[in-house]
């Protein structure tokens, strides 16, 4: 069952990144289409667009998705609606909020919900019990 998650995770994930990589060197349609979508969406709504990065910033954190390319997509958009001033204060807090609650969400699942997992691995793997037993031992978490 891992396997054939990990399998069709692989083959979206070609399949996205080639049709990216065609769009951006052939037609030039697509991806100009949903920017320009996107900015129109958020020159009218920009208190639920700030949220909908959030929401990206939280996904591509539990992910474990670089987020680097999110905090300049949002400079950007931020820049064509705002203009350049106001947009380093708007695309800053965006990013710190996205950030911080990725954050707190992530410290949470693996604090929280992957214990089990650790516990199995420690009985597997010497050095991820002896980890455990030093965060335990010295209260770390």
């Amino acid at each position: 069952r891992q396997l054939t998650c990990r399998i069709l995770i692989i083959i979206v994930m070609i399949i996205t990144i080639t049709f990216t990589l065609l769009d951006l060197l052939t037609t030039h349609t697509y991806l100009h289409l949903w920017l320009d979508s996107l900015l129109a969406w958020l020159s009218t709504n920009p208190l639920s667009g700030g949220v909908v990065y959030v929401g990206i910033f939280l996904l591509a954190s539990l992910c474990f998705f670089p987020v680097v390319p999110f905090s300049l997509g949002a400079g950007f958009v931020y820049i064509k609606l705002y203009g350049l001033m106001i947009e380093i204060f708007v695309a800053f807090a965006v990013c710190y909020v996205g950030c911080l609650v990725g954050a707190a969400v992530c410290f949470a699942r693996s604090r929280y919900l992957m214990r089990r997992l650790i516990e199995r691995f420690s009985v597997k793997y010497p050095i991820v019990r002896s980890v455990d037993c030093a965060f335990e031992s010295e209260m770390g978490f």
